[in-house]
């Protein structure tokens, strides 16, 4: 016998649940900013003694707020003991590489987009030079020969797991 689609002898087919409607609320680990906008004070000078709130809409929208370059000033004051004739000074800072200039958050900006998001090297500088920095390719490399060094340990660490 042929089984055709309204033929009270085939089985019912359950049908497939529907998924809500709608868009799903932002994740709640997203940091907040309330921006309220308030009517124009000048449309309801003559009733404003007589206006009540009755409700509000809102609307919640993702926004991406790029990451910005800053310069990092590290001072260090010198203070002098004019009894014990001695001079006193905080030691600098230690940074990623040795008298280099990038901080440790470009370094890794700059590893994530070569490793993680496929950004070469040479489009990376490009992208630092129309923020105002100019990192020539070649420093670039040698950044990121800096970063292979510091994560050296960890790489090797990860695969002594995989082959135990």
């Amino acid at each position: 016998m042929e089984s055709r689609p309204n033929h009270p002898e085939t089985k019912e087919r359950s049908k497939p649940q529907r998924k809500p409607c709608g868009r799903k609320p932002l994740p709640a680990h997203l940091p907040r900013e309330v921006v309220v906008h308030r009517p124009d004070a000048t449309a309801a000078t003559s009733i404003q003694a007589c206006v009540v709130k009755i409700g509000e809409t809102t609307t919640e929208v993702p926004e991406k707020i790029s990451a910005k370059l800053k310069a990092i000033h590290h001072v260090g004051p010198k203070y002098a003991c004019p009894l014990c004739e001695a001079v006193f000074q905080a030691p600098a800072p230690r940074l990623p590489i040795e008298k280099g200039r990038p901080g440790p958050g470009l370094l890794a900006n700059v590893a994530v987009s070569k490793y993680c998001h496929g950004i070469l090297l040479y489009r990376q500088s490009v992208i630092l030079e129309r923020e105002g920095i100019e990192i020539d390719r070649a420093t670039m490399g040698r950044v990121d020969g800096h970063v292979a060094w510091w994560v050296l340990p960890v790489a090797e660490r990860i695969g002594e797991y995989v082959l135990g």
